[in-house]
């Protein structure tokens, strides 16, 4: 993964200690990320990082405190960012394995359905079904 930006690391920031507006974390989506690059990139920790916030955005999931801690960890090459690893640190618990957390193609049309505020273009359609964490 490229050096992460510093707009990246202000918002994670900021998600550990409030929770920033949904235009700021669109503002970041739109400025500091390229949705192409993002799905073409096959880079697990950049993939999670911006769907997660883009989830954040949409206000369909939270990004909570312990989740921008990690991600902030793992940006910070503190952690490595796995599956496994997130789960135990954000979550208290062990990684289900009958979990398949690849981009579905009901992801990829969010991004499509997005587009005109995040700047997000379309990408090719992954299958398999999403098993978001419980909260």
């Amino acid at each position: 993964m490229r050096e992460p930006d510093p707009r990246w690391i202000a918002l994670l920031t900021a998600f550990c200690t409030r929770r920033p507006s949904n235009e700021e974390v669109r503002a970041v989506l739109s400025e500091a990320f390229d949705p192409d690059l993002v799905l073409q990139s096959g880079d697990q920790l950049l993939g999670d990082l911006y769907f997660s916030l883009l989830h954040a955005a949409t206000g369909e999931e939270d990004l909570t405190p312990r989740e921008a801690a990690y991600f902030l960890a793992c940006l910070q090459g503190r952690r490595e960012h796995t599956w496994v690893d997130k789960w135990r640190f954000c979550y208290g618990r062990p990684y289900p394995e009958d979990s398949r957390l690849d981009c579905t193609a009901e992801e990829h049309s969010l991004v499509k359905r997005q587009g005109a505020d995040l700047k997000a273009g379309p990408g090719d359609p992954q299958q398999g079904e999403a098993q978001p964490p419980n909260r």
